[in-house]
């Protein structure tokens, strides 16, 4: 995968041509593009490692080129420097060592990771390559004319005490190297990158122990049996479990097979071992606690392997905090939680940051245990080696860690052993946390389901025609007084206590209804009660399962309340719908009765004005106009009076406005001959929904109350609004003051039944009435 890091490494090796060429070409500007060249490829070594720890890009590839990268640069590099004349000869000696280090410590590599023991870079071998690479730049550039100093003295100087440094770090290499190199360590090694382990068998009876001091030897077996054995339960054998990990091999043998041979092979211990391993099951599955299930874990480790001590590490926010480590004193607990991991942070803090197997063989001499040395020597250990916990995915979750009383080099069973348990640690850690969230989102389901007003439910229906409640929330006690559920086997013998009747037959019908359409289910269902009925309504959404029955998942309410309203509000309803049926009759009855009188007291004062014309005064003629005009208005209002209330029962349906004005021009045009002369409509008129003969009214008394000397003009006007019409009568005549007349205080109650309004102020009248389908 070409990352970044992989980038800037792959360019250290393409340089290398480019470098020999500019060997060639003896000249100041060739030298000084050479040496940039260098010491950029000697700043990307730095950056590279930097940068993919830091970007969590570390890869195979990386780790594979990275070394090869920097081998051949300097390789290269020193052949051309001789080849050149850029160093003198008796500078060879220091060239060949740095050369002959560098093979020998590739092969120490190469022979090491096949035993799986990563060997580990010291502070002396960085502070050599750094000098080393200083001066291979130094004899780059060579004697530089207008310095006026001594480069290749200088540079060449730079470079025994480079191979001063080399002979003392490659000592250090090959000690460590040699110590996997006897007999004790003869054994057939894993095959490189292969996939496959070769099968892990108990040593032989007359096998040198490999740890040091008497009563330290471990039987082997034990880490197999428990790893196979307690690993199956969550993650299969644990060769699937370690077949995920990129780092770890599969078993060759299955799991039955190696667990079998190992556990004949040990007869006598595996009673002990089955106790331990119910401890930790039980522990597990009991307490579903973490720290107490890798203490367990930890004392069995140490138990079957004395002279062992374990720590288990938890890694957050780049720390580690302490998870469990019993046999350590508490003074040991507090000085490393929270320590922050990084490159030479002890053993565990580098492995969680390298992401990688850390083996420190003495921790007194070593330099990742530099600031903890007093610590460790309070407790009483010399070795550590530190295991990285990785998540099926590769997320390091923490650390697993053996430790050892005396100075000790595992061999390549020990550290397959410590892969093992911190595969173990990996699978607790995810089981717990897994089970963690579990009970918190389970907490948080039943806080929310709690505080619903009213009760969650499953149905279930099966194809026999079975129902059952499979849950009731704890909410039907308040809905019911009663305690039900949380299951409820016999459902259909609760449905039919609730229900009566016909109502029985009805609910059943629209559950099995609902079940064979998959329809949403919705019912009223009534309690007895000695304050009269509790209704629930049910309403739910059903899902068929493979099995052929139908669950459905619903909420349970009062609506004990809304059933009572809704009866006081058809009682009230009713009794206002008979008050309004008398009252309209009473308005019709006197409205008809009074027509009459009023017509003939109209007409009679008319006669008498027509025959007493000749010898009436002025003043006698004006009293009878009055009564005559007041006459005629009582009429009008009575008919108006009259007309309304037979509009009562007229149903709602579009009117066309411009209909609404003619009609009402019509009539006004009895009394008002000149009324069609004056008004003036600017804009068309809409449709609305409404009762027409009410709309007349409207229109009519509006205009009327225009109609007054000496009568200018009536302008109409139309304006859409977002969800009604606007229609402005304008004219000087309008004026408004005190109480409303009968006519335009009647005109804005019928508005204001249709939803509009009406507006007056000088010289306007504005109506507003919804649009079609508003509303």
């Amino acid at each position: 995968m070409l990352t970044l890091p992989n980038v800037l490494t792959l360019a250290r090796i393409v340089v290398i041509p480019v470098m020999v060429a500019l060997f060639y070409i003896d000249a100041p500007a060739a030298r000084w593009v050479n040496g940039t060249l260098f010491i950029a490829a000697a700043i990307t070594d730095f950056f590279d490692g930097w940068l993919a720890r830091r970007s969590n890009q570390v890869s195979r590839l990386g780790r594979f080129l990275d070394p090869i990268a920097d081998k051949l640069l300097v390789a290269a590099v020193l052949m051309m420097l001789v080849g050149v004349g850029h160093i003198s000869p008796w500078s060879y000696p220091a060239a060949v060592v740095i050369l002959m280090r560098e093979i020998l410590v590739s092969g120490l590599r190469e022979f090491l990771a096949e035993i799986q023991v990563i060997m580990p870079v010291t502070r002396l071998a960085k502070w050599k390559t750094t000098v080393q690479l200083v001066a291979l730049a130094v004899l780059i550039l060579g004697p530089l004319p207008g310095l006026g100093l001594p480069v290749s003295l200088l540079g060449e100087l730079l470079l025994w005490v480079a191979a001063t440094m080399t002979l003392i770090t490659g000592y250090d290499y090959l000690r460590l190297g040699l110590r996997y190199m006897g007999p004790e360590h003869d054994q057939p090694a894993p095959p490189k990158k292969s996939g496959a382990h070769v099968p892990l068998t108990p040593p032989a009876p007359d096998a040198p122990p490999v740890n040091e001091g008497p009563g330290e030897a471990a039987p082997p077996q034990f880490f197999v049996i428990l790893a196979l054995s307690l690993s199956r339960p969550w993650a299969g054998a644990i060769g699937e479990t370690m077949s995920e990990r990129p780092e770890a091999s599969a078993p060759s043998q299955t799991g039955e097979e190696t667990a079998l041979s190992l556990l004949h092979s040990a007869p006598l211990a595996l009673t002990h071992f089955m106790t331990w391993q119910k401890r930790i099951v039980t522990s597990l599955l009991r307490t579903r606690d973490l720290q107490t299930t890798l203490e367990t874990l930890v004392h069995l480790i140490e138990d079957l392997n004395p002279g062992v001590l374990c720590t288990v590490m938890r890694l957050s926010d780049n720390r580690l905090f302490f998870a469990a480590g019993p046999s350590f004193p508490d003074f040991y607990h507090e000085a490393v939680d929270g320590v922050e991991i990084g490159e030479g942070v002890g053993s565990c803090g580098t492995a969680a940051f390298r992401g990688e197997t850390v083996i420190v063989e003495n921790l007194y001499s070593h330099p990742y245990w530099a600031n903890f040395r007093g610590l460790m020597s309070a407790v009483g250990v010399a070795s550590c080696w530190s295991e990285p916990v990785r998540t099926h995915e590769g997320r390091i979750l923490g650390t697993f860690a053996l430790y050892r009383r005396k100075p000790h080099i595992p061999s390549a069973q020990e550290l397959e052993q410590i892969k093992v348990f911190a595969d173990l640690t990996a699978i607790f850690m995810e089981f717990c946390a897994a089970d963690q969230t579990r009970q918190i989102t389970e907490q948080r389901l039943l806080h929310v389901v709690a505080d619903i007003p009213g009760a969650l439910y499953e149905f279930r229906l099966t194809r026999d025609g079975t129902m059952s409640l499979p849950f009731l929330s704890e909410g039907i006690r308040r809905l019911t007084g009663h305690a039900l559920g949380p299951v409820v086997p016999d459902a259909r013998a609760l449905l039919m206590n609730i229900a009566t009747g016909d109502r029985r037959a009805a609910l059943l019908d629209s559950i099995l209804h609902s079940a064979q359409t998959l329809t949403p289910w919705a019912s009223d269902l009534p309690l007895p009660g000695d304050d009269g009925p509790r209704w629930l309504r049910c309403e739910a959404r059903p899902r068929r399962h493979p099995d052929g029955s139908v669950v459905w998942a619903g909420v349970m309410t009062d609506i004990t309340r809304d059933k009572q309203k809704a009866q006081q509000d058809h009682a009230t309803t009713t009794a206002l719908a008979q008050t309004n049926a008398a009252l309209e009759g009473f308005v019709t009855t006197a409205a008809e009765d009074l027509s009459d009188p009023l017509r003939m007291i109209a007409g009679f004062l008319a006669l008498l004005r027509r025959r007493l014309a000749p010898v009436m005064d002025e003043e006698t003629r004006e009293v009878i106009d009055f009564a005559v005009e007041n006459a005629q208005r009582l009429e009008d209002h009575v008919g108006t009076l009259l007309a309304y209330t037979q509009s009562q029962n007229e149903p709602e349906a579009v009117v066309a406005l411009d209909t609404v004005l003619a009609e009402s021009l019509t009539l006004l045009c009895t009394r008002h001959p000149r009324v069609n002369e004056r008004l003036r409509v600017e804009t068309p008129l809409p449709s609305v929904v409404g009762r027409k003969t009410q709309l007349i009214l409207v229109f009519q008394a509006v205009l009327e109350a225009f109609l007054r000397p000496p009568f200018t003009g009536v302008t109409l006007r139309t304006r859409e609004g977002e969800s009604d019409w606007e229609i402005t009568f304008a004219s000087a005549d309008l004026r408004v003051s005190g109480d409303l007349p009968l006519g335009l205080a009647m005109a804005r109650h019928i508005l204001t039944a249709h939803q509009g309004s009406l507006s007056l102020e000088a010289g306007r009248a504005t109506l507003r009435l919804l649009k079609k389908g508003e509303g």
